[in-house]
């Protein structure tokens, strides 16, 4: 079976009214998008431990009836038909609730989906116990989306728009007791959508800060700045690395984010500097580039750093660091204009063309 958004939100609800029936017996989430996945498992996992189904916490804990096995757990026991999971899958819960199984199959290991799952599956229709497992970005027609279709539900996790976070922003908003118009409920889902799980979390700080009966207002975006920054990054590294489509999403996302055009020139520029001085003081050698980088402040994130070495590489050859150099030049030539036009609007546009230039310059080579 595969299942739609709309019908996984419908099996969710219908648990907390109906019973655990309701839900498939095994279901996998997979697809690119991590957020999205990892959000759905805790609602999964919740309702079936007695949450409400629309992410509130089961009152009292889980942990005792949850079961989490990593996916090299079990391709060790591939060879004997997947044991291990078969007997986990069969054997009752300590506490004699219901035993909930999830694996993680993230990674590039290669395994027999059903000589692993197979016989788990089967189990499942002689016990209490659910399966729930994530894999990351494979194929639709995999094997083991074909397994799970026949023996269980599938659901796919790819890149979301504003639109599908909007019932979630409102859900959130309305436990806390707190109101948002349609217009201001849009605009965070356009600037939430890459992360479901960080969307979530932030909204968990925005019902705290209005408290009930709160309204939110043009405040909200002061309010996420941790995101705002991390959303500029994401702009940066996608403009020096000419992934044109990439930097205009996230573009969209800090314009209806309504960041600064000026914080996002400063940031361009900074990051220019970064660039110009890591290979300044690496010399061309690979060893001392990435300790530089190790030891670089502000604090480069580990996931960005193999990123930013490439980058540093790709832009030190001579021309690249003149083209730099011009690129700088530009950006304050850019702040001065910005600072003689009125009005956020004109500002942003400036702004915008200034990051696609970059973007347009990395992508011509160099």
């Amino acid at each position: 079976m595969i299942l739609k958004r709309a019908a996984l939100e419908s099996c969710l609800s219908k648990c907390v009214s109906s019973g655990r029936s309701s839900l498939p017996r095994a279901l996998l989430l997979y697809g690119p998008n991590e957020g999205c996945s990892r959000y759905y498992e805790q609602r999964v996992v919740r309702a079936l431990a007695g949450g409400d189904g629309k992410g509130e916490r089961a009152r009292g804990g889980y942990s005792e009836d949850v079961v989490r096995l990593p996916l090299e757990a079990l391709t060790k026991e591939s060879k004997r038909g997947g044991k291990k999971l078969r007997d986990v899958l069969g054997s009752s819960s300590l506490f004699g609730g219901v035993r909930i199984v999830v694996v993680e199959a993230h990674g590039s290991e290669r395994f027999d989906a059903r000589a692993v799952f197979g016989d788990g599956l089967e189990a499942l229709s002689k016990g209490e116990s659910f399966l729930v497992v994530r894999a990351g970005a494979i194929r639709k027609d995999s094997a083991l989306c074909k397994l799970f279709e026949a023996g269980g539900a599938t659901f796919a996790c790819y890149e979301e728009r504003g639109s599908d976070l909007v019932p979630m922003l409102r859900g959130l908003l309305d436990e806390g007791g707190v109101s948002a118009d349609a217009t201001m409920l849009d605009a965070l889902g356009e600037a939430l959508c890459r992360d479901r799980m960080a969307a979530e979390r932030e909204m968990e700080k925005v019902v705290l800060y209005y408290g009930e009966g709160g309204r939110v207002d043009s405040a909200v975006w002061d309010l996420l700045g941790d995101w705002r920054e991390a959303r500029i990054g994401e702009v940066l590294y996608a403009a020096f690395d000419a992934r044109s489509s990439e930097c205009l999403r996230g573009l969209e996302g800090l314009r209806v984010a309504q960041v600064a055009g000026i914080a996002l020139v400063r940031s361009v520029m900074r990051h220019i500097e970064c660039l110009l001085r890591l290979d300044e003081r690496s010399g061309g050698d690979g060893a001392r580039l990435r300790g530089e980088i190790a030891r670089w402040r502000p604090f480069v994130m580990f996931a960005y750093r193999d990123r930013l070495s490439a980058q540093v590489v790709r832009w030190g050859r001579d021309r690249g660091r003149r083209r730099l150099l011009r690129l700088l030049g530009e950006g304050l030539d850019c702040e001065l204009r910005m600072k003689g036009v009125s009005g956020g609007g004109l500002q942003w546009v400036l702004a915008e063309r200034y990051v696609l230039s970059v973007s347009w310059a990395s992508r011509r080579g160099l």
